[in-house]
């Protein structure tokens, strides 16, 4: 299990989702890095991989800063997962793990979010 400090706000955003759609957190992060991975690589880095050929799932798989408050969550991932988020984190701009994790949600979620009101 990877521990997440996540901003209250993105926090909230995935509950609500979770409950809309029935996902687990494990489904939505891997959904978000995903989604967003290629936004996040070093400037001039091709995406090794087109969205969504990243994780191999099966059907059983189910910073105080600007953020404000944060609030711990854990995300169950088999270690495959978190061995290509590492990878992307290598090749990202992203200090961390956690951060990486951070960003792509916060990306997924706002654009889910402006899809959901259109």
């Amino acid at each position: 299990m990877v521990h997440i400090y996540l901003p209250q706000k993105i926090h909230q955003q995935l509950e609500a989702y979770e409950q809309r759609t029935g996902k687990t957190h494990a489904d939505v992060v891997l959904d978000a890095v995903e989604s967003t991975y290629a936004t996040l690589l070093v400037p001039g880095e091709e995406p090794p991989l087109p969205p969504g050929a990243l994780f191999a799932r099966t059907s059983a798989e189910h910073a105080r800063r600007l953020d404000g408050d944060l609030v711990l969550v854990g995300v169950r991932l088999l270690q495959s997962h978190l061995t290509q988020i590492d990878e992307l984190v290598s090749a990202s701009t992203a200090t961390s793990r956690s951060a990486y994790i951070v960003a792509a949600l916060r990306a997924h979620l706002e654009r889910i979010a402006c899809q959901e009101d259109a």
